[in-house]
């Protein structure tokens, strides 16, 4: 069974391979963070920066996650719930971040 945290690894492989800046905020226990934030911040020249919140695949959003996505959306901020690296990757292709050869 994939975990989380295996999906998480391979989505910061992949980000940092880009020249993504990922900044994670991943919380194993109670803190101060504010329900609902993201578990990566992630920076890229061409796409800015976006959110991502990572799953397991058979994971499901929190009610504080859900609002956080909505509220994302309502301000045109990147976002992308993920529990699958090719979830992160159909992302970063559409907003040109991935390019394969021959194509565009």
């Amino acid at each position: 069974m994939t975990r989380e945290t295996d999906v998480t690894y391979e989505i910061r492989t992949l980000l940092e391979a880009l020249d993504c800046a990922v900044y994670s905020l991943s919380q194993g226990r109670t803190t101060r963070q504010s329900a609902g934030l993201p578990d990566l911040w992630v920076m890229h020249p061409k796409t800015g920066g976006f959110w991502i919140e990572v799953k397991a695949p058979n994971g499901r959003l929190r009610e504080h996650q859900s609002l956080f996505a909505d509220r994302c959306k309502r301000c045109n901020v990147g976002y992308v719930c993920a529990s699958s690296l090719a979830i992160v990757q159909a992302y970063l292709e559409a907003r040109g971040v991935i390019v394969h050869p021959g194509v565009g």
